[in-house]
């Protein structure tokens, strides 16, 4: 009787930990492809390769959720700043259903060109007005 009362909450806890898991993952690869990104940047003023850069430095993510903004101060050699953004959906069962939205999460961490001293900072937003507003902005020389 009490492991059928309990089983639900045990089966929700263990769906909300499988995702996780799953966010922890992809925002691996979104740091990866960031920083893919930003080493591309450093070398071409090219927009597409700089994305196609980011997008190959990351395999397992869906290239139709990603975005990549590249924001340059100047010409080759002056600062620049790589942001790759990307769309997390709740992949696992009911738990999206019980977050209450069917929109993704954004996932999105900023990366200045040849940045190797610190790890980028993560941002979890909601998409909305709030969301371009809430990632700062690190910027390093590029080589």
């Amino acid at each position: 009787m009490e492991f059928a009362l309990v089983l639900p909450l045990v089966l929700v806890v263990t769906l909300g930990l499988v995702q996780v898991g799953l966010v922890i993952r992809d925002g691996l690869l979104v740091e990866a492809a960031a920083r893919a990104g930003a080493r591309a940047a450093a070398l071409k003023d090219d927009q597409a390769a700089i994305a196609s850069a980011a997008l190959a430095a990351a395999p397992g993510l869906d290239p139709g959720r990603a975005a990549v903004e590249t924001a340059r101060a100047g010409a080759r050699g002056a600062p620049v700043t790589v942001v790759f953004r990307y769309g997390e959906p709740f992949r696992v069962p009911l738990i999206g259903w019980l977050v209450g939205s069917g929109e993704p999460m954004v996932i999105g961490p900023v990366v200045g060109a040849l940045l190797a001293a610190s790890r980028p900072k993560f941002v979890f937003a909601r998409p909305g007005p709030m969301s371009a507003s809430v990632l700062p902005a690190l910027s390093c020389p590029s080589a």
